[in-house]
């Protein structure tokens, strides 16, 4: 959890974000040093947790593995959602960055949740192995409801919505927008986003266009091929 947290402060602070869930971030409320200080905490407190556990040395030597990896594969993904903006990219590469982001980020952190249970737990090294796999997926489907969510209509409105594609960020709206418009029409797709900060013409080109829908079918699909994989795992 406070892996996941150091996170969302890190990432707040290099999008510049005002909001986090509906409060305002911490770097906005106390200043980046105390924001990045607290982070950084966060960031080395887990491994002292983990010491002061009462198990195996064996054990604390298999978390403490998890989540170097897991930290090197978030600080690699975070790397490339701030480093490659999408407008730079060739349109056949964008695809394949979108989802290498989503799996080095949100998916390695959910993958180590559940690889962290499952050592505690004793689980074999294949129940481990599985479980971390499942992890790794879900993680990408979920963020690939939180990149559709950032492009939706709320309720009151959002402060950060269409910060991925404002921002460039690698994202499973521009994966999908590469996929399935057609050159023009997403270039026609840039020039909206390029408009920004100012929504209202890509706010009416969302209310009108269906390949959102695509969108969000595909992450319904890839969650149930997650699930149905999981399902199907021998234990």
């Amino acid at each position: 959890v406070s892996q996941s947290r150091y996170a969302l402060v890190v990432d707040d602070i290099q999008d510049n974000s005002e909001w986090r869930r509906g409060q305002p971030t911490l770097h906005r409320t106390h200043g980046i040093a105390v924001a990045l200080n607290s982070a950084n905490w966060l960031y080395f407190w887990p491994f002292e947790k983990i010491q002061s556990w009462k198990i195996g040395a064996e054990e604390k030597a298999r978390l403490n593995s998890a989540c170097d990896r897991a930290l090197i594969k978030a600080h690699s993904g975070q790397a490339l959602d701030v480093g490659t903006p999408i407008h730079k990219l060739e349109k056949p590469r964008i695809y394949s960055v979108c989802l290498a982001s989503l799996e080095l980020k949100t998916g390695a952190l959910t993958a180590l949740a559940l690889e962290l249970g499952a050592i505690l737990a004793g689980a074999t090294e294949s129940q481990i192995q599985s479980l971390s796999r499942f992890g790794l997926e879900f993680g990408i489907a979920l963020q690939m409801f939180d990149d559709l969510g950032n492009v939706g209509q709320k309720n009151p409105p959002d402060s950060k919505r269409f910060e991925d594609l404002k921002l460039g960020r690698p994202s499973w709206i521009w994966a999908t927008a590469s996929q399935i418009l057609s050159d023009k029409e997403f270039e026609e797709f840039l020039e909206l986003v390029a408009i920004l900060p100012e929504e209202r013409e890509l706010s009416a080109y969302f209310n009108n266009v269906k390949w959102v829908q695509e969108s969000k079918a595909g992450a319904s699909e890839y969650l149930d091929r997650a699930v149905s994989k999981l399902t199907k795992e021998s234990w």
